[in-house]
């Protein structure tokens, strides 16, 4: 599920995200209570129960949002609670602890807490920017529009297939020294990996890169007829073209798997927040 910057524009939410931050702040400095600011008096107390009970909120919006794929409004408007509640959460979760912090499950809650909101803001960030540099990303690349029942990305996989089976034909008429440079391409290209090679999006050391160079190093060096340079000149293009495939490719894993990433983080950080958030409490009004 792809979000645009356009959640912005839903203020509503902002000037919940500010009224509660402004609140909060206004309760904090106003009680001054003898045995200090912290989270055992009156506004602590306040403060932690409307904290929790954001956390369960955005949680459940997190949630539900998997219901909307059909209304973009409705998208944004989960996404600008997510952005400014988060953001009032740090001042009224902040203010709850009264800035006191020992080794506890306490304090672990409060720095999950914080870790959980700056995942979500780099995931917002990079939700609003890659989807649009994933599409021009694939987009480009198409010359034409083949089948209609196909995706981009999944024509540009069928065009370096069709490359490849064009090469494999190719290696029956072009000239012996050709032949190591196009099976190269043929057999070592790979698009994917590991992990970190996706993240890379690199296309150092593509094998389809090096066997252009080579083609093209051996279609300088000799002296071709007239079928051998047609031969020739179509190899190049054919060799250049799946060069650009590849890396687009590339490019295409290396968005999608930061899209990704960034769930496989947020999503089990957020449930042990919440595991951590079910214990405090607990031992606040059981224990403590």
């Amino acid at each position: 599920m792809y979000v645009q910057t356009g959640f912005l524009a839903s203020r509503l939410w902002l000037w919940i995200g500010i009224l509660i931050s402004t609140a909060a702040l206004v309760a904090y400095f106003a009680h001054n209570p003898p045995q200090g600011r912290d989270g055992s008096t009156i506004v602590g107390y306040g403060l932690g129960g409307l904290s929790a009970l954001i956390v369960v909120y955005l949680s459940w919006l997190g949630v539900r949002k998997r219901r909307f794929a059909s209304s973009t409004g409705r998208r944004r408007n989960v996404v600008s609670a997510h952005v400014f509640l988060g953001l009032a959460l740090i001042v009224t979760a902040s203010l709850h602890t009264g800035f006191e912090f020992e080794w506890s499950v306490h304090t672990l809650t409060y720095v999950l807490l914080m870790i959980v909101i700056l995942s979500g803001i780099w995931g917002i960030t990079v939700y609003s920017g890659l989807p649009d540099k994933m599409g021009r990303n694939v987009s480009e690349m198409i010359i034409e529009k083949k089948r209609h029942d196909m995706t981009d990305l999944e024509q540009l996989d069928e065009d370096v297939e069709e490359i490849d089976r064009k090469l494999e034909r190719a290696l029956q008429f072009l000239p012996d020294a050709f032949r190591p440079p196009v099976k190269l391409s043929l057999e070592k290209t790979r698009i994917g990996g590991g992990l970190i090679s996706i993240l890379s999006g690199s296309s150092k050391g593509c094998a389809t890169a090096k066997a252009y160079d080579q083609v093209r190093e051996v279609a300088d060096q000799g002296d071709w007829g007239e079928d051998e340079r047609k031969r020739i000149s179509e190899l190049v293009a054919d060799m250049s073209r799946k060069r650009e495939l590849a890396a687009c490719l590339r490019r295409d894993g290396r968005y999608r798997a930061l899209l990704s990433l960034w769930l496989w983080f947020h999503v089990p950080i957020t449930v042990a927040l919440l595991v951590t958030l079910i214990i405090h409490v607990v031992l606040v009004f059981f224990y403590w």
